[in-house]
């Protein structure tokens, strides 16, 4: 291992100094006023701005597993109805349902999956923290059932948020499979 020299002598790899807030004077930045400008400080998201962006990083997720979830959710269908074995496994659903209904089917219910991602998703990740901060400030203790009592609560709430749109899920593909079964 290489190591650093810091100011007051040699220290351990990759041991990087502590964040610090390191002040430039104004020509050395463009635009910049009179004073000096404070670079590299640390913003904290609001719980609005958590909860967006982890709401959208779930829905993008979801643009790429809605396929996945359709085709799991006709599997389900079709053994709880006990119909002929129309989908024999989940890529074999996927080459039927593409030849049968174009590829596009596949994310029919999107909008309604969606909706479960910002709901459910954000929900879980956009409350965990605030949760979590309740507690330690409630207890004075940060430690693993501090956290784990932060991510119970937090899937709770999110499950009870996300349930009505997981309904809607399922009823958008068992239409869309029994229209397609009426065609």
């Amino acid at each position: 291992m290489a190591a650093v020299q810091g100011q007051t002598g040699v220290t351990g790899a990759h041991h990087a100094p502590p964040a610090t807030v390191s002040k430039v004077k104004p020509a050395d930045v463009p635009g910049a006023g009179s004073g000096t400008v404070a670079i590299a400080q640390k913003m904290k998201p609001t719980i609005f701005q958590q909860l967006v962006l982890s709401g959208s990083a779930c829905a993008i997720s979801t643009f790429f597993t809605n396929p996945i979830d359709m085709m799991k959710c006709r599997l389900q269908l079709q053994m709880a109805s006990g119909d002929a074995r129309e989908y024999k496994g989940m890529l074999r659903g996927f080459v039927t349902v593409i030849r049968n209904e174009g590829v596009t089917t596949l994310w029919r219910g999107y909008n309604a999956a969606i909706l479960r991602a910002y709901t459910y998703s954000a929900t879980r990740l956009g409350m965990y923290e605030p949760v979590r901060n309740q507690i330690i400030s409630s207890t004075g203790s940060n430690g693993f059932l501090t956290k784990l009592m932060a991510g119970v609560a937090s899937g709770t709430i999110a499950a009870c948020a996300g349930c009505p749109f997981e309904y809607v899920l399922m009823r958008c593909d068992s239409r869309t499979r029994q229209r397609s079964t009426e065609d």
